[in-house]
């Protein structure tokens, strides 16, 4: 898996540094040279040029530097508290369209509380540095996850004046696909931290998830926009096989972790060029910068206008991409001062040159073209200082046309001429065994070929007699190893031929997460202390090629170093994921696998399994359970032994719908014109879920009498399984003439077919009624107090065919012979015509009794001096106190 950052052997035993071992390979006429020497910065991880021409350079703990002038100034921009670990800490920069006038710089990093999250601030430029205090949080994102690497970070603001984000998926990779994560996004903001109303899902998620403007990536560490046309390009970094480009587009899916690379099934954007890591090799690969070729004023040949290069840091290569045509070419070689380094952050200045950081060396590099045949150096030997006894190297790069020839030359007298002879014909100079007497040696190389030749700056040799210290660690024990999830302590010190033991001030610590042959940073070095312990997270990097690398360093009175270092190697065990029957599409980690798939891990080591229902060979399969007995999709421990899961599967029966009666409630007779509830229920006796967006309904099919009920559909309560009773309740209107009439209802797909056998045909007897009343609610108190006034409230429908009318004298009447003359009234009159159908709404006042007592509370439609009408309220009884 390519991931970012590798660490390279930190030449730290004698407290000297070689200088470079190895040299970019430059196409002709193109020559590199270190704008910040190695050391100059610590872990430098992006950067871009501000309008006016400086380089700003994020260092990953949190300080911005600035190179003005090709200088780097001492006092850094800015500090901001960034939790510096692993993939976490200061990661992009940008700035805004009015810099000029307001001088405002956005800046990407690891927030360490109240928990660790990724934030957007911005600061004010005043000069070189920043406004003290001006720090203005403008976006906050979530929490992050155990593990820290995954995190992207680049931000960059397009034509439009927009903020945009990459964020990686924290190692979660099914955080990539949901709606409801940030993480494996690109995000797109104003530039005051709202979000437009114009981003893609804004209308279909909430909250800050309305940020998001394109979904499915992995790890876009960097993206650029092309100044002519406004063009995007995201570098995505790839899991095991392939790296990519990708046009940034609105609402994009980009696939991940369901597709990588060319592989694609349609329904995602496919990247602009994508290419994969070597066969059959563990080579870190990891695509760490990329940039449009088109510089205020250009440096290199006109072919390369409008080009992208893009930059490998794992194989610490630069290859150019043509976006009109999708070619690619070579063009770097060999970045970076060795095997292990983590060239990144690659940009164009405005001088037409490419720059790039070396996050291990500290080193800030330019490429640009001169077209000089004569040599040209690259960087220069740097000073050493060594104990008698040890080894110096010192080292130059430099190019032109044809063989070069090296000669090293010393000041033999001390007098300043250089003449005499070290070494053979090499860019790199090794003395094997310096002694005290060439201390204070002052040396400079000679570089010439057919067309000239140029002569390095000096370079001093120091020789000191003081020994090194020596650095010991005890715990952990050598062997031990470890499970995730495990608490691992680590202790020891130091000791020094002159100063003996070594307190705790003078030790430095920081583990070192490998993977392959890479190194992710895991502690930050952390000084002052003599033990301390980490816990092995459950999550993050799933590989079984992993360990970590404890290192003690030691520095005695006279500033010379030593270090121990101590492996903590895995306990690892083998899952075979099956199916049953075999062959079938599985899901590990969100990424489809074909059973059987077999994987190696680290003990303990959290993963997500999953299967669903499928089609193979033609066959349909319903997935039934794991072996394990965990959810269709579920977590799982890497076990302490190899162990199968096995996912089974049965051939999906064929889909048949069928239903048939169950019971029915209808009233068996009604009144012209009224509407009444009726009840059908019928019993899934088929395969098939019953939907409602499947468009399965009840409907009347009697030949007769279909249309006659006011409806001839009915919609489903919600969905039923085979088995399962799906219950119609629903109104119908009697017809408005007098009559028999056929009722008879019966399960259908609209448009499709219908379902099973009908309902039992009913007879339903439609008689005249001319007045009728069905009591529907009442509202009385329960309690009243003696010759109190209350508000009181009855309704009743009309269910039958003549409207009711106070002109007819139709009112509501006390019915209760006991209680009759209690309630001070004993009449209600009509507030309006109630026709067939309607309910009459009866709100009066009532007298209470004077007396204390139970008094009982009925009333009744009637028509004065003609009929009492229906049935009377329920009888209420009234506490009167």
């Amino acid at each position: 898996m390519a991931e970012l950052w590798s660490r390279a052997a930190l030449v730290l035993a004698l407290g000297w540094a070689t200088g470079l071992s190895a040299q970019t390979v430059l196409p002709e006429g193109f020559l590199e040279t270190e704008v910040v020497a190695a050391g100059g910065l610590n872990r430098p991880v992006a950067m871009e040029f501000a309008p006016d021409g400086r380089l700003f350079v994020c260092e990953q703990g949190g300080r911005v530097r600035i190179v003005k002038d090709g200088v780097l100034l001492p006092q850094p921009f800015a500090t901001v508290a960034a939790e510096l670990r692993n993939e976490r800490g200061l990661l992009g920069i940008t700035f805004d369209p009015g810099f000029a006038q307001n001088g405002w710089v956005y800046l990407f990093y690891t927030a360490p509380v109240p928990q660790p999250h990724n934030r957007i601030s911005r600061v004010t430029a005043a000069g070189d540095v920043a406004v003290a205090g001006s720090e203005q949080v403008i976006f906050e994102l979530p929490p992050l996850g155990a593990m820290a690497i995954h995190n992207g970070g680049a931000i960059h603001v397009d034509a439009e004046g927009k903020l945009f984000v990459a964020v990686g998926d924290n190692s979660v990779s099914t955080n990539a696909q949901s709606l409801g994560s940030l993480n494996g996004k690109i995000l797109r903001l104003n530039l005051d931290g709202t979000i437009p109303e114009t981003n893609p899902f804004y209308a279909t998620t909430t909250g800050p998830s309305q940020a998001i403007w394109a979904l499915g990536l992995r790890n876009p560490f960097t993206f650029t926009f092309q100044r002519s046309s406004g063009r995007m390009f995201i570098n995505d970094v790839g899991e095991g096989r392939w790296e990519e480009i990708n046009a940034g587009v609105a609402g994009a899916n980009y696939g991940w972790p369901l597709v990588q690379g060319p592989e694609n099934p349609g329904r995602f954007v496919a990247p602009t060029y994508a290419y994969p890591h070597p066969a059959n090799t563990v080579a870190s690969m990891a695509i760490t910068g990329g940039a449009f070729y088109e510089p205020a004023v250009a440096n290199f040949p006109a072919d390369f206008s409008g080009r992208y290069f893009f930059l490998d840091g794992g194989q610490q290569w630069i290859r150019v991409l043509d976006p009109a045509t999708g070619a690619v070419t070579e063009f770097a070689s060999r970045l970076g001062a060795g095997v292990g380094e983590m060239p990144l952050g690659l940009t164009v200045g405005d001088d037409g040159a490419l720059y790039y950081a070396n996050n291990r060396t500290g080193s800030l590099l330019r490429i640009r073209f001169n077209g000089e045949a004569g040599p040209q150096l690259g960087t220069q030997p740097h000073d050493q200082l060594v104990t008698e006894g040890g080894a110096a190297e010192f080292s130059v790069t430099a190019y032109g046309v044809g063989p070069l020839v090296y000669t090293w030359e010393w000041d033999v007298n001390g007098d300043g001429v250089f003449g005499g002879m070290l070494g053979g014909n090499a860019a790199v100079l090794r003395l094997p065994r310096v002694t005290l007497a060439q201390d204070n040696l002052k040396l400079r190389c000679r570089v010439r070929n057919d067309y000239g030749e140029v002569i390095s700056a000096v370079a001093t040799l120091r020789v000191t007699g003081n020994r090194p210290p020596v650095a010991v660690i005890d715990n952990p024990v050598a062997g031990l190893t470890y499970r995730a999830g495990q608490a691992i302590t680590f202790a020891g010190g130091g000791t020094d031929a002159e100063d003996g033991g070594l307190p705790a001030r003078a030790l430095t610590w920081w583990v070192d997460f490998h993977h392959h042959d890479h190194v992710h940073p895991f502690i930050a070095p952390l000084s002052g202390v003599s033990s301390g312990s980490f816990v092995v997270p459950q999550t993050g990097e799933v590989s079984a090629d992993v360990w970590y690398r404890i290192h003690l360093r030691a520095v005695d009175g006279g500033g010379l170093t030593a270090e121990a270092v101590r492996d903590v190697l895995p306990q690892k065990s083998v899952v075979t994921l099956a199916s049953q029957p075999a062959g079938l599409q599985l899901t590990l980690d969100g990424s489809p696998v074909s059973a059987p798939h077999v994987f190696a891990g680290v003990v303990g080591m959290l993963r997500s399994v999953g299967a669903e229902g499928q089609t193979n060979g033609g066959v349909a399969y319903d997935f039934t359970g794991w072996s394990d007995g965990g959810a269709a999709t579920h977590t799982l421990a890497m076990p302490a032994a190899n162990t199968t899961y096995t996912a089974t599967f049965v051939p999906r029966l064929t889909a048949r719908d069928a239903a048939a009666f169950a019971l029915q409630t209808v009233p068996a007779q009604m009144v012209p014109g009224q509407s009444n509830f009726v009840s059908v229920s019928f019993t899934n006796t088929g395969t098939t879920v019953w939907t409602e967006g499947a468009l399965y309904r009840l409907g009347a099919v009697n030949p007769v009498d279909n249309t006659t009920w006011g409806v001839n559909r009915a919609l489903l309560p919600g969905p039923v399984s085979p088995g399962q009773i799906a219950s119609f309740r629903f109104l119908v209107r009697a017809p408005a003439a007098v009559g028999t009439y056929n009722f008879q209802w019966q399960v259908l797909r609209e448009g499709t077919a219908l379902i099973g056998a009908p309902s039992p045909n009913l007879r339903i007897a439609v008689a005249a009624v001319q007045r009728n009343a069905r009591f529907v609610s009442q509202t009385v108190p329960a309690t009243m107090s003696k010759g109190g006034t209350y508000r009181v409230k009855l309704q009743f429908a009309n269910t039958g065919w003549q409207t009711w009318r106070d002109a007819d004298r139709v009112r509501l009447g006390v019915q209760m012979p006991s209680d009759n003359l209690n309630w001070g009234l004993r009449r209600a009159l009509l507030a309006a015509d109630v026709p067939t159908g309607g309910v009459a709404t009866f709100d009066f006042t009532v007298r209470a009794p004077v007396t204390a007592g139970t008094y009982a509370f009925s009333w009744q439609v009637l028509q004065e001096g003609i009929a009492i009408i229906g049935t009377r309220s329920p009888v209420i009884y009234v506490t009167v106190q």
